[in-house]
């Protein structure tokens, strides 16, 4: 990816290539934690490493990556580990000490593309193209494919939820799932009910930012993201007792990326296929009868596996309708001891309870309004 952005516009880049000699240890910060934005996506940053977020925090703060890192290397020092990883349009990793992780240099080439520099840019002499912004409109003939070719090479990993006919998902991290923490975290008292506010200068929701965008972590107070240090080093310490690929300190071993992925995938054609036909009613491109037709059918679909119909002196419509909603929200996670799981995978599998619970509901809404 550095190649891709750097060669298109610095007047020199130089390429380091390495390979690792072990696994490497290192705390994941979710999202898109690499995008450099004062909007947002360095929240958990600034909160985890100042026990604070700023809704301004200026340029210096947002780019200077180098200080960044170092801030990271210092907070995390007593964690015993290699260092952290981000995402971006690909996965980037800072490593404090390359020696101690082991890494191996393989190569280090000047990759500057001939004739690059601010003499070159800015003679008078060359064709420029009125299109593009210099630097990128003269100087580097590469410019343009380099553009595109950074966000091919930080995605050629990708593989959606499972497997494509060419590639897979991200293999070469592991995630150890038994270590999740969270600034959803109810216990978290400062945020309760303040994810959804701090967009900048008046911008709204319907502005384009969704509600996902809007959950920012301003009002955490410095008890709340001390706490959140302490929950990571914790879970940090219990990984490497066990293994950073989930050791049995409390851990249950659960496979909490599959359940997740398993719900969705369950779930979201049927509820795309609503949302189009809703669509297409509303457009008047087919009739209203047809569309709540079909919505009758594919709520019940959803909902069949739960729903065993009333027979006369077996109950009345609340009480099935009260089963099948706690059938269908509890179905992966029921037969789960909470015995067997330490605090942060009980927050994994509440979550999982309430968001299914709120689906199945909603699903239930439909089911009954389209018969009616």
């Amino acid at each position: 990816m550095g190649l891709g952005i750097y060669t298109a516009w610095s007047t020199l880049a130089v390429e380091h290539t390495f390979v690792t000699t072990k696994a490497l240890n290192l705390v994941y910060f979710d999202g898109s934690s690499a995008v450099l934005t004062a909007m947002g996506t360095l929240d958990s940053q600034a909160a985890f490493l100042h026990e604070q977020v700023n809704l301004h925090p200026g340029n210096q703060y947002t780019y200077d990556e180098d200080q960044r890192a170092l801030d990271v290397c210092e907070r995390i020092a007593s964690f015993g580990i290699d260092g952290m990883m981000r995402m971006d349009a690909g996965f980037e990793a800072m490593i404090c000490d390359r020696k101690k992780s082991g890494l191996k240099q393989l190569a280090t080439t000047d990759v500057t593309v001939p004739g690059r520099g601010a003499s070159r840019e800015k003679n008078p002499d060359l064709p420029r193209d009125p299109h593009r912004r210099p630097p990128n409109g003269y100087g580097s003939i590469f410019a343009p494919q380099s553009r595109w070719e950074w966000v091919r090479s930080g995605t050629w990993h990708y593989g959606g939820y499972g497997t494509t006919a060419y590639n897979q998902r991200e293999t070469r991290a592991t995630l150890n799932q038994c270590g999740f923490v969270s600034y959803y975290d109810p216990r978290l008292k400062s945020l309760q009910g303040k994810h959804h506010g701090g967009l900048r200068d008046g911008e709204t929701f319907e502005m384009g930012w969704g509600l996902r965008r809007g959950h920012r972590l301003l009002d955490i107070s410095k008890e709340d993201a001390a706490k959140v240090f302490q929950w990571t080093r914790d879970a940090v310490k219990a990984a490497k007792r066990g293994s950073i690929f989930g050791g049995r300190d409390q851990c249950s071993g659960t496979n909490w990326q599959a359940i997740t992925e398993v719900i969705t995938t369950q779930l979201k054609s049927r509820v795309k296929e609503m949302s189009s036909v809703l669509r297409l009613a509303s457009m008047n491109k087919i009739s209203v009868r047809q569309a709540v037709e079909r919505v009758y059918g594919l709520s019940h679909a959803i909902l069949h596996p739960f729903l065993a119909y009333p027979t006369s002196g077996t109950g009345s419509i609340e009480a099935t309708k009260s089963k099948a909603i706690k059938g269908c929200s509890s179905i992966y996670t029921s037969h789960l001891q909470q015995q067997s799981f330490n605090e942060r995978e009980a927050l994994i599998k509440d979550s999982i309870e309430i968001v299914l619970g709120k689906l199945c509901t909603w699903e239930w809404d439909l089911f009954e309004w389209s018969y009616q």
